[in-house]
């Protein structure tokens, strides 16, 4: 869990597998298919009546009600920071008054747009940097 924790929307963003495990002090041995994470992510919101992004190949978003899927990103955002920047998306889109499940699908989008752009330019030496860089790219 990283910034959004404690927000009073209830906005939460899972940056790893790991962390999602240890929150739900569960153990989950691996998640086989997207059905079954969409099924996870989607218990896992609604036990902690929050919003839950997943990050992984395929980004997983959910209210506890419905589940979302972003497609956008690079294999080069596995490294440290891509979570970090996920949250500072997230909660500038929070800040701007947009509604939490939206703001969260957005910003995992944005954020993955802006690593395949960050990807293409720096390869596998991109950075969490290179990412907040590009995000003003998206929007053009």
């Amino acid at each position: 869990l990283t910034v959004l924790e404690n927000l009073m929307v209830g906005a939460y963003v899972m940056k790893d597998k790991k962390k999602f495990t240890a929150r739900l002090e569960r153990v989950f041995e691996h998640f086989p298919n997207l059905k079954e994470r969409k099924k996870q992510v989607k218990s896992a919101a609604k036990k902690l009546n929050c919003i839950v992004i997943l990050k992984g190949h395929k980004d997983i978003i959910s209210d506890g009600k419905t589940a979302a899927t972003n497609e956008s990103g690079s294999i080069y955002m596995t490294k440290a920071g891509t979570g970090d920047t996920l949250a500072g998306v997230c909660g500038a889109l929070l800040a701007g008054g947009i509604k939490p499940f939206d703001a969260a699908c957005l910003a995992a989008w944005i954020n993955g747009k802006a690593g395949e752009l960050a990807a293409n330019k720096f390869g596998a030496g991109m950075l969490a940097s290179d990412i907040i860089e590009t995000i003003p790219k998206v929007f053009k």
